[in-house]
């Protein structure tokens, strides 16, 4: 199937969820999936699915098989406080009205803006940065609580350009952190042919 067929098929809505994380491209038995594993203080280490939203999807294909979008090369991650299930319409352009990202330097992360996503290259139709995670040094007066995450092309805090490639939420168990703590994020994204 050719990535504008692909394409097509997703934006009439053509597509079948196959799981909580994983999209079946009808007629190309692709599957395309993603997750993020997380951590803190280099314990607790949990997982969590995420959805790839159609802005995110149509990138992907657009830059790398179909109508010649120059491909993105720096990707970022940032932490948001909402625990809000992603819904494939989910955008860059209004990410922050309905996550609330956690962007405060003295009640959220000491760092400047949003940690990069570095990734090793592709293995077994994969790729990751499980080997240099995303840090995130934790300053609150008392807590921050952070109730998922996200993948996208902007580095800025609380900045609304480019595209958001992945989102999660961490509900029903939002993560409580404490000034010190370190967060570090981890995310893969998969790419099957069944």
């Amino acid at each position: 199937m050719k990535a504008n067929a692909v394409i097509r098929a997703l934006e009439k809505g053509r597509c079948e969820q196959i799981s909580d994380n994983a999209l079946l491209v009808p007629g190309s038995n692709i599957i395309i999936s993603g997750e993020y594993y997380h951590s803190v203080n280099g314990k607790d280490h949990q997982t969590s699915k995420n959805l790839l939203p159609e802005e995110g999807i149509h990138h992907i294909l657009d830059s790398a098989l179909g109508n010649n979008a120059a491909q993105i090369t720096q990707w970022y991650m940032a932490l948001h406080i909402n625990t809000t299930a992603p819904v494939g319409t989910n955008t860059m352009s209004n990410y922050e009205s309905i996550y609330n990202e956690l962007k405060s330097q003295s009640e959220g992360y000491v760092e400047l803006a949003r940690p990069q996503w570095i990734p090793t290259a592709s293995v077994a139709g994969a790729t990751d940065n499980y080997g240099a995670r995303a840090v995130y040094t934790i300053a609150t007066a008392t807590n921050v609580t952070v109730g998922g995450c996200a993948l996208m092309s902007s580095s800025p805090k609380a900045s609304a350009a480019g595209v958001l490639a992945s989102i999660t939420s961490f509900d029903p168990n939002p993560r409580v952190l404490y000034d010190g703590d370190e967060f570090n994020l981890g995310y893969r994204i998969s790419l099957t042919s069944s």
